[in-house]
């Protein structure tokens, strides 16, 4: 009689496991056609294709449509069962993305919209107010299945230039018929901007230092963006200045430095030119007033570069009273063949665009020096893309 009890009684718990919510819901993604799924971000580069898997798990058993499993360590397929069987009744899929600048929120800046977490502007520019409060945005996807796969980042609103590259953030949610599971989404955020466990993906252009600098494309410009190491926003695509998305840019590539200023870059990069006016017409050294007076003619290749640092401080425009203003990087020569000149592209962090590529001779004449990543830099990157 106490046998039967025994097993009337075992019979009834394995139905109730069977049938109890799932423990946590995740999302795991692989690059290209084969290979094994992962979780945490993606870093992928153009024209690789990313698959992103609902991961639901019961104890030791995976829900999961992904072919193969990495949880840190390979999972055994004898332990993966499809989704379905997870026994959903609906399923939802969402992008997360910032805003590119205050449209809601009220900006520590009167009157200016851009994310910021210090003075913009007059005598106390660069003052530190505290972490700015950065704004998402989540938008339902057109996809009800447990996978679906991107090959390019398309941002809701309409970042300039991105050319399918850059970050996008996404989150998936599912019921069944006594549970309901949900990833981070725009709700999972601290003092610096969204955290980490929001599912992210990064496209970027290749595999060079400027390269990976594109997969910074729709991370919002925030004006004395902070933080140390990895806990630095940059480092963890909530947001960047002007010379942080730089040193975000080479940290992924490889090198191993620390983010610094504009000025900062001084300790990294050896002038290659001296202080030289560019305009709509082309570079120019000048006379003590600042004027134009030679016309400068640099050899793309060899005296210019991709990937060379242009700092810049705007003529006629007093926005600070430090000697740089900005700072690009330079991009491919697309101008006269074989000449840096106002048409060749640059990146910078855009004032309320973030991450932007324009002409080097938009906007403002500009007074300008070129800089080059010193070797021991230049080195490890190199060894990175070896590996």
């Amino acid at each position: 009689m106490r046998k039967t009890h025994r097993l009337t009684l075992l019979l009834l718990i394995n139905a109730s496991l069977s049938h109890a919510a799932p423990q946590r819901l995740r999302i795991a993604a692989r690059i290209g056609e084969a290979g094994v799924a992962r979780f945490g971000p993606v870093e992928a580069r153009k024209g690789q294709s990313v698959t992103l898997y609902a991961v639901l798990t019961q104890g030791k058993i995976y829900y999961t449509d992904a072919p193969a499993l990495k949880d840190p360590h390979q999972i055994d397929k004898a332990r993966i069962r499809p989704f379905k069987e997870s026994k959903y009744t609906s399923l939802k899929w969402s992008q997360i993305e910032p805003l590119p600048h205050h449209t809601k929120t009220a900006s520590p800046n009167f009157g200016n919209p851009a994310y910021s977490n210090a003075k913009l502007f007059g005598k106390e520019h660069g003052k530190w107010l505290g972490y700015d409060k950065i704004e998402y945005k989540k938008t339902e996807l057109d996809h009800k299945l447990s996978n679906f796969t991107i090959k390019e980042i398309i941002p809701s609103d309409p970042w300039p230039k991105t050319q399918g590259l850059g970050t996008m953030r996404y989150q998936i949610e599912v019921e069944g018929l006594n549970w309901r599971q949900k990833t981070d989404g725009v709700e999972a955020t601290e003092r610096g901007g969204i955290k980490t466990t929001v599912f992210r993906v990064s496209y970027r252009d290749r595999d060079d230092w400027v390269g990976w600098l594109t997969s910074y494309f729709n991370v919002p410009n925030v004006f004395g963006s902070a933080g140390m190491g990895r806990r630095h926003q940059t480092d963890k695509h909530q947001g960047a200045d002007c010379a942080d998305v730089i040193i975000g840019g080479l940290r992924k590539a490889g090198a191993r430095i620390e983010y610094t200023s504009v000025t900062g870059l001084y300790r990294l990069a050896t002038p290659i030119t001296e202080i030289l006016l560019l305009n709509s017409e082309g570079l120019f050294k000048t006379d003590k007033l600042g004027a134009p007076l030679e016309a400068q003619r640099l050899r793309f290749g060899s005296e210019i570069q991709r990937g060379d640092i242009m700092v810049i401080n705007y003529a006629g425009l007093p926005i600070s009273k430090r000697l740089w203003d900005h700072v690009a990087v330079v991009g491919d020569d697309q101008g006269e063949e074989g000449i840096f000149d106002p048409k060749d592209p640059v990146y910078h962090m855009g004032y309320l665009y973030g991450l932007t590529e324009e002409e080097a001779g938009e906007g403002w004449p500009k007074y300008v020096q070129f800089l080059r990543l010193k070797q021991k830099h230049l080195k490890d990157i190199k060894k990175k893309t070896i590996n």
